[in-house]
């Protein structure tokens, strides 16, 4: 299992909920952020303040590379300032915690259809 974590501009939260959703049976959390750069700082680097979602998913080994090959293809991850996605390995993931995620994602499902 992998955690894949989206730091995106807001706006597109959807669209990358949407994308996730067609390539993977599995659910997001999207969080809703917001910088903490000076204004300063921000007219130093030449960036705006933008209200960022953070987008959480668990995937399997065998999603992985076809979801970050589709990130890939999106212009906003090619774009300074724009998008940043990437994984991290749960190897040492907690029985319980896995089984409790699993029986969530199953209700969410349950609860969609």
């Amino acid at each position: 299992m992998k955690l894949l974590v989206i730091i995106i501009n807001r706006e597109f939260a959807e669209k990358y909920t949407n994308i996730l959703n067609k390539e993977s049976d599995k659910f997001q959390f999207v969080l809703l952020g917001q910088g903490t750069a000076s204004s300063e700082i921000l007219d130093y680097f030449g960036l705006a303040r933008k209200d960022k979602a953070v987008i959480i998913c668990l995937l399997t080994e065998a999603e992985t590379p076809t979801v970050l090959d589709l990130l890939n293809n999106e212009k906003e991850f090619h774009r300074p300032g724009g998008a940043v996605a990437f994984t991290v390995k749960l190897t040492n993931i907690n029985k319980h915690c896995f089984d409790l995620v699993k029986s969530l994602s199953n209700k969410l499902e349950n609860n969609n259809e």
